[in-house]
């Protein structure tokens, strides 16, 4: 079933390696068919062929904290952030732009998450915080700042981010409970 999908995709890296599309496209499906350490390969592979990719690097980060391999994520995780820097400093369209900034969000989740895993608490806090300060209405990234927060004990500063995450899921209580 999935068969034609792949060999569509193996063809497309074979005719443009350096493209990101089909690498990411190939782990995707691999993961839709619960295929984990498949999608893992293909993103490992992805990563030389498309060395300075932000998007690759955070997808092999989420693959092996997944795998259950913080470790492993962590480095690519790290990889993905610097190049997502990189590529603010370059111009872009509007649409490029606001993508770029959505996924640095992402990563900034993801590698805070990662490092309060792997107990690197202040680092962790420095990127939640710094993530928070960026888009404080994002009910996942004021989660992640919030748990860093309660997790070194500081309560009242953790408030407003679990204001965030409380307001954000008023729109899945009943009428009644939403006032």
């Amino acid at each position: 079933e999935i068969e034609p999908a792949l060999e569509s995709l193996h063809q497309a890296i074979q005719v443009a390696p350096s493209l990101a599309i089909p690498w990411l496209s190939l782990a995707k499906v691999y993961q839709g068919a619960s295929q984990p350490q498949k999608a893992l390969e293909t993103l490992r592979a992805a990563t030389y062929a498309v060395p300075d990719d932000a998007l690759i690097h955070l997808k092999l980060g989420e693959a092996y904290m997944e795998g259950g391999s913080p470790t492993q994520a962590l480095s690519d995780l790290r990889l993905a952030a610097e190049l997502a820097d990189q590529d603010q400093e370059s111009p872009q369209s509007e649409l490029k732009r606001h993508r770029m900034a959505h996924m640095r969000m992402i990563i900034a989740l993801r590698l805070g998450q990662t490092l309060g895993h792997l107990g690197h608490q202040e680092e962790a806090h420095h990127v939640l915080e710094e993530a928070y300060s960026q888009a404080p209405s994002n009910p996942e990234i004021a989660r992640g700042y919030a748990q860093v927060l309660l997790a070194e004990g500081e309560l009242n500063a953790a408030l407003m981010p679990l204001e965030t995450i409380l307001n954000s899921q008023t729109a899945d209580l009943p009428p009644c409970m939403a006032e």
